[in-house]
């Protein structure tokens, strides 16, 4: 998975630059942590390069909470593909506070 880790200002972030899901399914395994030290929830956005809508959008990710399943816009085939990652840091009340973006590699893998 190639975990990484990114601080900005007060805000950790921990992410993936590999992500690895099944094929022909829209329900997926991402683990997005959300660190207990951090001062604000945690949204994730991921986008494939070529497509225009996001792939996925989390919901509010709470400190010390982890997303560990997610439900992709469609199905993807088989192969890899090129994508970013955008972790923003927002409150309850909706105010964004920077964003930090990643490009990573999704690997769609027959696991029959």
């Amino acid at each position: 998975y190639n975990p990484s880790t990114a601080v900005q200002g007060s805000f950790i972030h921990h992410l993936f630059t590999d992500l690895y899901f099944t094929v022909g399914s829209t329900t997926q395994e991402l683990p997005v942590w959300n660190d207990p030290e951090n001062p604000y929830h945690l949204m994730v956005t991921l986008s494939l390069a070529d497509e225009e809508e996001p792939l996925i959008v989390s919901g509010l990710i709470p400190p010390g909470q982890m997303l560990s399943s997610v439900t992709l816009a469609h199905v993807l085939a088989e192969g890899d593909y090129i994508a970013t990652l955008v972790d923003t840091p927002a409150d309850d009340r909706g105010n964004v506070y920077g964003s930090l973006s990643a490009k990573v590699t999704i690997h769609v893998v027959d696991d029959r």
